[in-house]
C-alpha cells in the first residue's frame, strides 16, 4: 500500500518513469525505492522516492511524520547529488501513509530535499506540464513499459523489451502480438488480447469473429455483463502505439547500440488526481471508473465498454498494424 500511494503522489507531482532503485547500493545498504524521471526533472537527472505504509491500532499522525523524517534521513538523503544509470539524483522524497483498521480516513506525510538557491533553475510541476519536451533516458523508459505490459499480460512484449536491454538471450515467442481497441470514457485504449480472451489463441479466430454479425451479441455475453467484477490494465493507444514502434525500431537496430534517449509521449494523470482531467459521464449517467497514469497506462473499473472497436497487431520487427 505504501508503494501505491507513493507512486500515486509522484504521478500526481508530474514524474512520468520509474525505475527500482536497488542499482544505487547493494541489497545490503538501506536505500529507497523507487527512481522517478521525467516531468519537472526532464533534461536534468532523476529524482528519488522511499515508500512506506503502515496499518495499525498506533498510528497517529506524529508517527507517520517521523517515519517519513526518519527514512528520509536514512534512505534518501545520502544518495542525493550520486550518479545513477539514468543521470544524477538531484531530489529525493519520502513518503509515509498509515491507517488505522477499522476507522475512517488515513495519514500522509511527507518529507524532501530542502530546496536551496541553486545556479539552475529547475521548474516546478505546475510550471512545467508533463509531456512538455519529454526525452526520457533510454532505459527508464523501457523499464516502465515492461512493467506496464506486464500488468496488461503481454508478456512477450516484456520478452522483448528484455532482449533490446541485453538481460535475456532472443526471445522464442517471435509471433506477433494481438491487442483490442477499446473506447472509454472519450479516450482509445488498446488491451492485450491474452487476457480478454476465453476461446483460446487469438489469431485462429480474432479476424472473423470482430467482423461476424453476432460479435456484439457474444461481447456482451462473455465479457461485458462479467465486467464489473474485473479490473482490466491496459495502455492509451497514442501511448502504445509510439512505444511498441520504438521498440521495434530498437529491435531492428543491427549493432544493437541503444540511443540514450526516446521520444516518447506522457500525459493526463486522471482518477487519483484533484487538477486531473475532468470527469466524464456516460449518457446514461453512469460515471467512469478509471485510472489514467502519465505514461499512459490505464486500470478500467466499470462501467464496461459497449463493444471492441477494432484490433490492432503488433509485430516485433515491424511495428504496430
Amino acid at each position: 500500500m505504501g508503494a501505491g500511494i507513493t507512486d500515486l503522489y509522484m504521478n500526481g507531482l508530474g514524474y512520468v518513469w520509474r525505475d527500482n532503485a536497488v542499482c544505487l547500493a547493494s541489497t545490503l545498504n538501506p536505500h529507497a525505492d523507487f527512481l522517478y524521471a521525467g516531468g519537472s526533472v526532464s533534461g536534468h537527472g532523476v529524482v528519488l522516492a522511499e515508500a512506506h505504509g503502515s496499518f495499525a491500532t498506533s498510528v497517529t499522525d506524529a508517527k507517520v511524520a517521523a517515519q517519513a523524517r526518519n527514512k528520509y534521513l536514512r534512505q534518501v538523503r545520502p544518495f542525493i547529488a550520486t550518479l545513477s544509470p539514468y543521470g544524477e539524483v538531484i531530489h529525493g522524497y519520502s513518503v509515509a501513509f498509515g491507517s488505522k483498521p477499522g476507522a475512517t480516513g488515513a495519514f500522509l506525510r511527507l518529507s524532501e530535499t530542502q530546496r536551496r538557491k541553486s545556479r539552475r533553475s529547475l521548474p516546478t510541476p505546475s510550471q512545467r506540464p508533463a509531456g512538455a519536451g519529454d526525452v526520457p533516458p533510454t532505459q527508464i523508459a523501457l523499464s516502465s513499459h515492461r512493467s506496464n505490459f506486464i500488468l496488461m499480460d503481454a508478456l512477450p512484449v516484456a520478452d522483448w523489451i528484455d532482449w533490446t536491454r541485453g538481460l535475456r538471450d532472443l526471445p522464442s515467442d517471435t509471433e506477433p502480438v494481438a491487442f483490442f481497441r477499446l473506447e472509454y470514457a472519450g479516450r482509445a485504449f488498446l488491451a492485450c488480447a491474452d487476457s480478454l480472451s476465453p476461446f483460446g489463441p487469438p489469431f485462429v479466430w480474432m479476424d472473423d469473429l470482430i467482423d461476424h454479425p453476432l460479435w456484439r451479441h457474444r461481447w456482451r455475453r462473455h465479457f461485458a455483463d462479467r465486467l464489473p467484477f474485473l479490473r482490466w490494465f491496459v495502455i492509451e493507444e497514442n501511448a502504445g502505439e509510439r512505444f511498441l514502434n520504438t521498440l521495434s525500431a530498437l529491435i531492428r537496430l543491427e549493432d544493437r547500440i541503444l540511443p540514450e534517449t526516446l521520444d516518447l509521449p506522457s500525459g493526463d494523470f486522471v482518477g487519483s488526481s484533484a487538477d486531473g482531467a475532468a470527469s466524464i459521464t456516460r449518457r446514461d449517467g453512469i460515471p467512469y471508473d478509471y485510472a489514467l497514469f502519465r505514461d499512459g497506462l490505464a486500470l478500467l473499473g466499470g462501467p464496461s465498454p459497449r463493444h471492441i472497436a477494432g484490433h490492432r497487431i503488433w509485430h516485433p520487427k515491424h511495428g504496430l498494424e
